[in-house]
């Protein structure tokens, strides 16, 4: 499972928020060091097209809660 990030300035204060983005389709950023895609903006349909278990944890409230999204 891999970590990410609100991309573009955005942060949530909710995890209702942050999984309304995810699967909303927002583009997050992966902060996991073992994928490819570290550092990299992805989204929901970006890993399902890819062949992407999209199970990953969604970090907000400036990176102090997480939440998992599936």
């Amino acid at each position: 499972m891999m970590t990410v990030t609100p991309a573009y300035g955005r942060d949530y204060t909710s995890s209702h928020e942050a999984k309304a983005s995810w699967y909303g389709g927002q583009d997050w950023i992966v902060a996991d060091v073992t994928s490819r895609w570290d550092g990299k903006p992805v989204s929901l349909n970006d890993l399902k097209n890819a062949g992407v278990d999209p199970t990953v944890k969604l970090r907000f409230d400036k990176l102090r809660r997480a939440v998992i999204a599936s």
